[in-house]
């Protein structure tokens, strides 16, 4: 149904691409860790060919993981990718699943460290994340969240697609019931940041 993104066919023989865990990256093995999203970012920054473009993304998919009710957000299902020229970029999406609808409640294992002081990480100020995630950049912060406002526009239509896909309306209005409310938050944080 979906297809595999660690390989690809090259001169008519399979080509593996290496694929390590954010929380691998990081030097730990252990289950159950828990990081921040910086621990994650800074990875990014030192190794990946494209530190922005993929900071930008993984910046995306934490909107994506809170709009659609997937708490399940831990360094194993987030990935660096490694290509057989020594690329280094983050891996596709995978292993997102609405996990907000499990029995057993699964707790977010990854938070934004620099909301933990004010215990806002359900409720960041996306402004002061971005900063801290370009700590030395004002403008690279600023294009960040100037990203994240254009994607939380067009996130704000995945209730709608969810439930034009057949999605029982039960499911998208527990799974994605603070979908609204994120989007108008990073779009708020986006019109008052300055220089955005």
């Amino acid at each position: 149904m979906i297809p595999r993104f660690d390989g690809e066919i090259q001169g008519g023989l399979l080509c593996r691409f290496g694929q390590e865990s954010m929380v691998s990256s990081i030097g730990v093995a252990e289950f159950g860790h828990n990081a921040d999203h910086e621990d994650y970012v800074n990875v990014l920054k030192r190794h990946s060919d494209q530190p922005f473009i993929d900071i930008v993304e993984y910046a995306k998919r934490d909107l994506t993981n809170r709009a659609m009710g997937n708490p399940g957000n831990h360094g194993r299902n987030t990935a660096l990718r490694k290509t057989p020229g020594g690329g280094i970029t983050l891996a596709p999406l995978f292993d997102f699943a609405p996990m907000r609808l499990a029995i057993e409640g699964i707790a977010r294992s990854t938070r934004w460290g620099v909301m933990r002081d004010t215990h806002r990480d359900s409720d960041p100020d996306w402004w002061q994340v971005c900063r801290k995630v370009f700590m030395e950049d004002d403008r690279a912060a600023a294009a960040l969240l100037e990203e994240m406002a254009t994607f939380a526009e067009r996130l704000a239509n995945a209730p709608k697609i969810s439930l034009s896909m057949g999605v029982p309306a039960e499911v998208v209005d527990f799974a994605m019931s603070g979908c609204a409310e994120l989007v108008g938050k990073v779009l708020d944080a986006a019109a008052s940041a300055p220089g955005v």
